[in-house]
Protein backbone atom coordinates (compact mmCIF):
# COMPACT_ATOMS: atom_id res chain seq x y z
CA UNK A 1 0.00 0.00 0.00
CA UNK A 2 0.80 3.74 0.19
CA UNK A 3 1.10 3.79 3.89
CA UNK A 4 -2.17 5.69 4.15
CA UNK A 5 -4.47 4.29 6.72
CA UNK A 6 -7.22 2.42 4.74
CA UNK A 7 -11.24 2.02 4.70
CA UNK A 8 -10.95 -0.49 7.38
CA UNK A 9 -8.98 1.93 9.65
CA UNK A 10 -11.89 4.55 8.82
CA UNK A 11 -14.63 2.75 9.65
CA UNK A 12 -12.94 1.04 12.95
CA UNK A 13 -12.22 4.60 14.08
CA UNK A 14 -15.34 6.26 13.46
CA UNK A 15 -17.21 3.43 15.20
CA UNK A 16 -15.13 4.12 18.48
CA UNK A 17 -15.94 7.45 17.92
CA UNK A 18 -19.43 8.24 16.83
CA UNK A 19 -22.35 8.39 19.44
CA UNK A 20 -24.99 5.33 18.58
CA UNK A 21 -27.67 6.46 16.06
CA UNK A 22 -25.35 8.61 13.94
CA UNK A 23 -25.58 8.79 10.11
CA UNK A 24 -22.53 8.11 8.89
CA UNK A 25 -21.95 8.70 5.04
CA UNK A 26 -18.90 6.48 3.59
CA UNK A 27 -17.14 8.68 0.88
CA UNK A 28 -14.98 6.71 -1.02
CA UNK A 29 -13.71 4.46 -4.11
CA UNK A 30 -14.03 1.80 -2.38
CA UNK A 31 -11.08 0.15 -3.68
CA UNK A 32 -9.95 -1.36 -0.56
CA UNK A 33 -13.48 -2.52 0.42
CA UNK A 34 -12.09 -6.33 1.00
CA UNK A 35 -13.25 -8.70 3.92
CA UNK A 36 -11.68 -6.41 6.74
CA UNK A 37 -12.93 -3.47 5.51
CA UNK A 38 -16.46 -5.38 5.26
CA UNK A 39 -16.56 -6.42 8.97
CA UNK A 40 -15.74 -3.36 10.09
CA UNK A 41 -18.48 -1.67 8.04
CA UNK A 42 -20.62 -4.69 9.44
CA UNK A 43 -19.88 -3.62 12.64
CA UNK A 44 -20.03 -0.06 12.24
CA UNK A 45 -23.74 -0.05 10.84
CA UNK A 46 -24.63 -2.52 14.25
CA UNK A 47 -24.99 1.37 16.07
CA UNK A 48 -25.61 3.56 12.67
CA UNK A 49 -27.26 4.36 9.84
CA UNK A 50 -24.42 3.98 7.10
CA UNK A 51 -24.51 5.03 3.22
CA UNK A 52 -22.29 4.18 1.27
CA UNK A 53 -21.38 7.42 -1.68
CA UNK A 54 -18.72 5.62 -4.04
CA UNK A 55 -16.98 8.36 -6.12
CA UNK A 56 -14.93 6.75 -9.57
CA UNK A 57 -14.41 8.22 -12.53
CA UNK A 58 -14.56 6.22 -16.21
CA UNK A 59 -10.85 5.24 -15.97
CA UNK A 60 -12.49 3.11 -13.24
CA UNK A 61 -15.07 1.51 -15.51
CA UNK A 62 -13.05 1.59 -18.67
CA UNK A 63 -9.84 1.62 -20.20
CA UNK A 64 -9.12 4.43 -22.60
CA UNK A 65 -8.82 4.43 -26.51
CA UNK A 66 -6.48 2.49 -28.08
CA UNK A 67 -2.98 3.62 -27.43
CA UNK A 68 0.16 4.23 -25.03
CA UNK A 69 -0.22 5.50 -21.60
CA UNK A 70 2.01 6.22 -18.55
CA UNK A 71 0.77 5.79 -14.92
CA UNK A 72 2.62 5.07 -12.01
CA UNK A 73 2.33 1.80 -10.28
CA UNK A 74 3.79 0.84 -6.45
CA UNK A 75 5.51 4.19 -7.15
CA UNK A 76 7.30 2.66 -10.78
CA UNK A 77 6.39 4.60 -13.96
CA UNK A 78 4.68 2.04 -16.43
CA UNK A 79 3.93 2.24 -19.94
CA UNK A 80 1.25 0.36 -21.48
CA UNK A 81 -0.94 -0.31 -24.94
CA UNK A 82 -4.72 -0.48 -24.00
CA UNK A 83 -5.18 -2.05 -27.72
CA UNK A 84 -3.87 -5.03 -26.61
CA UNK A 85 -6.88 -7.47 -26.32
CA UNK A 86 -5.70 -9.38 -23.27
CA UNK A 87 -5.57 -6.16 -21.61
CA UNK A 88 -8.91 -5.31 -22.46
CA UNK A 89 -10.37 -8.65 -21.50
CA UNK A 90 -8.57 -8.76 -18.16
CA UNK A 91 -9.67 -5.16 -17.49
CA UNK A 92 -12.92 -5.59 -18.30
CA UNK A 93 -13.00 -8.85 -16.30
CA UNK A 94 -11.60 -7.59 -13.44
CA UNK A 95 -14.14 -5.04 -13.35
CA UNK A 96 -17.09 -6.99 -13.48
CA UNK A 97 -15.97 -9.28 -11.03
CA UNK A 98 -15.30 -5.90 -8.72
CA UNK A 99 -18.92 -4.61 -9.01
CA UNK A 100 -20.56 -7.63 -9.06
CA UNK A 101 -18.54 -8.16 -5.57
CA UNK A 102 -19.71 -4.94 -4.22
CA UNK A 103 -23.17 -4.76 -5.18
CA UNK A 104 -23.55 -8.30 -3.57
CA UNK A 105 -22.21 -6.59 -0.23
CA UNK A 106 -24.55 -4.09 -0.92
CA UNK A 107 -27.59 -5.96 -1.07
CA UNK A 108 -26.07 -8.26 1.61
CA UNK A 109 -25.72 -6.03 4.23
CA UNK A 110 -28.22 -3.69 3.51
CA UNK A 111 -26.11 -0.81 2.54
CA UNK A 112 -27.59 2.08 0.63
CA UNK A 113 -25.06 2.37 -2.16
CA UNK A 114 -24.58 5.65 -4.27
CA UNK A 115 -22.86 5.75 -7.26
CA UNK A 116 -21.27 9.32 -8.33
CA UNK A 117 -19.30 10.08 -11.23
CA UNK A 118 -16.53 12.61 -11.03
CA UNK A 119 -17.32 14.31 -14.52
CA UNK A 120 -21.26 14.72 -13.66
CA UNK A 121 -22.37 17.51 -11.01
CA UNK A 122 -23.03 15.30 -7.56
CA UNK A 123 -26.04 17.33 -6.14
CA UNK A 124 -28.68 15.93 -8.72
CA UNK A 125 -27.76 12.34 -7.90
CA UNK A 126 -27.67 13.09 -4.87
CA UNK A 127 -31.04 14.82 -4.57
CA UNK A 128 -32.32 11.87 -6.42
CA UNK A 129 -31.08 8.61 -4.22
CA UNK A 130 -31.27 10.86 -0.67
CA UNK A 131 -34.42 11.84 -1.20
CA UNK A 132 -33.78 15.39 -1.00
CA UNK A 133 -35.52 17.93 -2.70
CA UNK A 134 -34.54 21.40 -4.84
CA UNK A 135 -34.73 24.75 -2.76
Amino acid sequence: GDGRPGLMTALTHSAMLLRPGALVFVVSDLHDLDEGAALALRRLQRRHDVIAIRVTDDLDHALPPAGWYAYLADGQRVRVHTGNPQLRAEFERRVAARESALHGLSRRARLPLVELRTQHDPLPVLRQQLGGRQS
